[in-house]
């Protein structure tokens, strides 16, 4: 397997040799990284891979590289998994921010009934 260039600015993968069926391959990987990236929490490497997936798509754009249909299938479903992961994860957040919220809500009642000092 040979490593890719990355683009200093961006952190995105350089063009990869080869056709349309290249670009799509490395854009499959970029987002099945995304997923992992976002099933594990790590933000960081989901936006790391978000942006490397945006350059491949407007380097397939630009090179006139229309993706197939099951190509377009498959990116879709990754695309799909990636914002479930996200979505779910944004939830939780907000339920682990509301328990907080609550529990500071008791701690503060009961400071303010002189029950800690």
């Amino acid at each position: 397997m040979t490593h890719t260039a990355r683009d200093t600015a961006t952190g995105a993968a350089a063009t990869p040799p080869g056709d349309g069926a290249d670009l799509f391959a490395a854009l499959v990987q970029a987002l099945a990284d995304q997923l992992d990236a976002a099933r594990h929490g790590r933000l960081d490497r989901v936006i790391e891979s978000m942006e490397r997936a945006d350059a491949l798509i407007e380097q397939a754009r630009a090179a006139g590289h229309p993706a197939s249909p099951a190509c377009r299938r498959k990116l879709q479903r990754l695309h799909d998994q990636v914002r479930l992961c996200l979505a779910q994860q944004h939830d939780e957040l907000g339920r682990r921010r509301k328990q907080l919220a609550r529990g500071k809500g008791t701690l503060r009642t009961y400071r303010e009934a002189g029950g800690a000092g």
